[in-house]
């Protein structure tokens, strides 16, 4: 859909992945490190990535991505097609299906599901989607604060930096071939 994304060295982590990581970090706060893998696709020979697996360090955390932009939902991989956040804790759990990404650009239903403790899980009243409804209220504070409605500005630009310094360290672990296995 978009060609000018043929002529970038990177593509998956800094246009797409980036929106996943500066979630996590809103969260979870910087992580320690990163593991990264993002490669190519047979079917899509002038993007240099469209899938990546990311792990990221937050010592006993057990943070990881994995992200794939070249599943076929429209052939036989649909029954088994998913896009969705998963975050348990140690009381409770939630479920976010990302619908859009299914069958893009028209995409699915969106789904929240959460439990705690010993309450089964139960659907939560989705208002809106998460595209574009979670940049509406960053985009209107800072619309705000631009005409001097607003004071304050809720969202640091030092957020921006943290998050930028770890899609980098996502494109410098990629670059790298791991742990090489002596034969």
């Amino acid at each position: 859909l978009w060609p000018f994304m043929e002529n970038l060295d990177h593509v998956e982590v800094p246009l797409h992945s980036i929106h996943y990581l500066d979630w996590i970090i809103s969260i979870l706060g910087k992580p320690k490190g990163v593991f990264c893998k993002s490669v190519g696709h047979p079917l899509l020979p002038k993007m240099k990535d469209s899938r990546s697996s990311i792990i990221m360090d937050y010592n006993n955390v057990r943070c990881c991505l994995s992200l794939n932009h070249t599943h076929d939902t429209g052939r036989q991989g649909a029954k088994h097609a998913h896009a969705y956040a998963r975050v348990e804790g140690l009381k409770g759990a939630a479920y976010v299906k990302l619908g859009l990404l299914l069958d893009y650009p028209t995409g699915e239903p969106e789904e929240i599901e959460i439990t705690s403790d010993n309450i089964t899980w139960t659907k939560v009243k989705n208002m809106g989607t998460w595209f574009p409804d979670a940049f509406l209220h960053s985009m209107s504070s800072l619309q705000r604060f631009a005409s001097g409605e607003d004071q304050l500005l809720p969202h640091s630009i030092e957020n921006s930096f943290i998050t930028m310094s770890v899609v980098d360290a996502c494109i410098a672990s990629s670059r790298g071939s791991g742990t090489i296995i002596q034969s």
